[in-house]
């Protein structure tokens, strides 16, 4: 499928079923779930039973009904009873109701169950051919046009063959019926499907280009934001006074909220293409207002306006959530609260908190109150629409674009929580937001409480100093990234082209490339290209690439080509400290499992009491060893998907479950390290911490499991040798 993207050609019109995903329009999304198999599948099992019962009640009617009857009713009996387990696995697995090789299967399927039927007992299931114009428009909204006119031959076909020798001959005038139920009814349905298909077509490739626009211009944005953040960071580690630290903690929170709202741009993009994400990562809620505030005061100050924040004492601790989105929820509201209401008047941001019951977690009710002009109830329930602005006076007129409360509501959305607008009895408006949100771990550390040459300290501690190449061609990127490798402890390396970054590679070794995706000259795609054709023949270092382009399609590419990480700019230091100590720890494995081949085994008395593993080394046979070994190499991946699936869900107690699990399975093993990293991911789970850097741990142990299983039975056939 192609879609245009800008050249002035007509779209290609593309199947309704991707229309729906692409476009995630609720009324397209609707029409196409009801011709979707685990529909389908529903009525076909009706369809089934009311044929089972049809023909049971003529088993003692009349011949030849009677006798048609006898013969198809043990056979419908079966088909409804295939169906009705069919059904119930479509409902009972939903990873099955998106699958297109069960539609395909529903498709044929259902051609078999008419023209099996109406061939053992056509006069008496006759009205199954009122079904066939069905089936023909549900293979058009799933697939392409030419499976729609393959199903409509394959509907005439069953007329053909299962109706008795002569039949249509004998009856010209219903044969013709027949024909136009079956061709001319389909064919007009699908008319209309394509005319709303060419519809949907053209709306993708506006959407497309749109995106590339937007991406396009966020690169723009974001790269000197985030030399503005990171200076503003480093800053801060260095000995000020009271003033100044001030100062910095305003440019710092003013530059993080400017990042936000260029954020809101690309956001509106990323809920239309279904690519919103949300962090989970300790903070604390003072936080949060302390941003709030710094964004809103001064314009309410302006305004002489009464701006106040407070929350409850219950809103106390450290909660596990996207401080930035909560920001971004609470930031929209003020600020409109606060543009909307005359001087003189007031606006006030409280949060509260509501315990669980039955150890839920507990609710958060954000209150935005205002005594501002107030929103006529009318307008109410499309104030959320993206772009939609109501007039109500000069100020409403002059002022924003319209996105803020549009990002507001699907925000709410992503995080389950409920958003209502209501009237202020002093006069102005009440927006009330309430979600759940969970407390993080005990002992949890929000990640704004702890500065940035604490964590740089940290790191330092605990990650090897790695030889770094920073790939920039802009000389503030350079000087922020650098800064921040050289506190953490790392050598670094500069390069302020592609061809220079080659030249440096060829030159001297290094253990981590950090690389700009758009230079001139040699672009980092150049670079990556030629790094990975040299992946076949030598050892390269692992490349993290640096980009303002955070579109689908270029995060892709880059793994593709060979990327280990891809960090979208402005780059957190905390993500990038992550990535380094995951690339660190993936290397320190695969060096403990080199050392399994080439260190001799010496026992001591201080080792460990032997694995599991070693046990059977020496009590079972090699195939016995062999089948425990691909045993627990199979039980790891188990859990390793049941662990990423429940992290994707969030669910706490499923994620531990499987950790606990996994922990098990390697202590069997007896991998090197593999209890540290059942650790690392229980810190990261129960804090909430950051997914991403979960996911990369669980890639590397992954890979090492494979690996520890390769040796062991290289190990095993180099014992046969020497035994030989």
């Amino acid at each position: 499928m192609k879609i245009d993207g800008g050249s002035g050609k007509r779209a290609e019109p593309v199947m309704l079923s991707e229309a729906a995903e692409r476009l995630r329009n609720p009324r397209i999304d609707r029409i196409v779930a009801s011709f979707r198999e685990y529909r389908v599948s529903l009525m076909r099992a009706v369809i089934l039973g009311f044929i089972v019962v049809w023909t049971a009640a003529w088993l003692h009617g009349p011949e030849p009904m009677a006798l048609e009857a006898h013969r198809v009713f043990p056979l419908a009996g079966g088909l409804f009873l295939t169906a009705t387990l069919w059904m119930l696995c479509m409902h009972a697995a939903p990873q099955l109701r998106r699958s297109q090789v069960v539609d395909a299967i529903g498709s044929v399927a259902n051609y078999v169950i008419v023209g099996v039927l109406l061939k053992a007992a056509f006069m008496l299931v006759i009205t199954l051919t009122a079904v066939l114009p069905f089936l023909s428009v549900t293979v058009g909204v799933r697939y392409s046009r030419k499976a729609f006119a393959a199903s409509v031959v394959a509907s005439v076909a069953v007329l053909a063959i299962s109706a008795p020798d002569g039949y249509w001959l004998s009856r010209p005038a219903y044969a013709l019926y027949a024909l136009a139920l079956v061709v001319v009814l389909p064919m007009t349905l699908y008319r209309l499907m394509d005319a709303l298909r060419e519809v949907s077509s053209e709306a993708i490739a506006s959407r497309e280009a749109q995106h590339r626009f937007i991406s396009m211009m966020s690169h723009e944005m974001r790269t000197p934001l985030s030399t503005v953040i990171h200076s503003a960071s480093l800053i801060d580690t260095s000995v000020m006074n009271d003033d100044q630290r001030r100062l910095v903690a305003l440019l710092a929170s003013n530059a993080n909220a400017l990042l936000h709202r260029v954020n809101a741009v690309l956001d509106v993009a990323s809920f239309a293409g279904g690519r919103f994400n949300l962090r989970h990562q300790p903070f604390g809620f003072d936080e949060v207002l302390e941003t709030v505030g710094a964004v809103c005061r001064p314009h309410a100050a302006e305004k002489r306006l009464a701006f106040t924040l407070s929350r409850d004492a219950s809103v106390e601790g450290v909660f596990s959530g996207d401080p930035g989105r909560i920001e971004q929820v609470l930031s929209n509201l003020a600020s409109n609260a606060v543009k909307f209401t005359p001087p003189g008047g007031s606006v006030d941001v409280r949060i509260e908190l509501s315990e669980g019951i039955g150890g839920r977690d507990p609710t958060i009710t954000c209150t935005v109150s205002d005594t501002g002009i107030g929103i006529a109830d009318a307008d109410k329930a499309r104030i959320f629409d993206p772009f939609h602005q109501i007039s109500a006076g000069e100020s409403r007129r002059q002022e924003g674009v319209g996105l803020g409360l549009y990002i507001v509501r699907n925000v709410s959305e992503q995080m389950q929580g409920h958003l209502d607008v209501a009237d202020n009895p002093l006069g102005g408006t009440v927006f009330t937001w309430r979600f759940t949100l969970p407390r993080a771990a005990e002992g949890a550390r929000s990640v704004a409480d702890m500065p940035l040459v604490d964590l740089l300290d940290d790191h330092r501690g605990r990650v090897a100093s790695q030889r770094c190449l920073v790939v920039d061609d802009n000389a503030a990127n350079r000087e922020i990234v650098g800064r921040i490798l050289q506190r953490a402890g790392h050598q670094t390396t500069f390069s302020a082209s592609g061809d220079e970054a080659l030249a440096c590679l060829a030159a001297q070794d290094f253990d981590l490339i950090f690389m700009d995706l758009h230079m001139p000259g040699s672009s980092g795609w150049d670079v990556l290209g030629r790094i990975d054709a040299a992946r076949r023949t030598e050892v390269v270092p692992p490349i993290v690439m640096l980009s303002a382009d955070s579109s689908h399609d270029a995060v892709r590419i880059a793994f593709k080509a060979g990327a280990r990480a891809y960090l979208t700019k402005p780059i957190a230091a905390q993500r990038l400290l992550d990535v380094i100590e995951s690339i660190a720890e993936e290397r320190r494995l695969e060096d403990t499992a080199r050392a399994w081949q080439t260190v001799p085994e010496v026992r001591t008395a201080e080792a460990q009491a032997p694995s599991p593993l070693d046990e059977m080394r020496v009590l079972a046979s090699d195939e016995e060893f062999a089948s425990f070994v691909d045993l627990c190499v199979r039980a790891t991946g188990t859990h390793i998907d049941a662990l990423r699936s429940a992290m994707f869900c969030h669910d706490i107690t499923a994620a531990s479950e499987a950790i606990h699990s996994l922990r098990n399975v390697l202590g069997n093993l007896g991998l090197p390290g593999g209890s540290r990293v059942c650790d690392d991911l229980s810190v990261l789970v129960d804090a909430g911490g950051d997914m991403h850097a979960a996911h990369l741990e669980l890639d590397t142990l992954s890979r090492s499991v494979y690996r520890f299983a390769d040796l062991q039975a290289m190990r095993t056939r180099s014992a046969e040798g020497a035994g030989a």
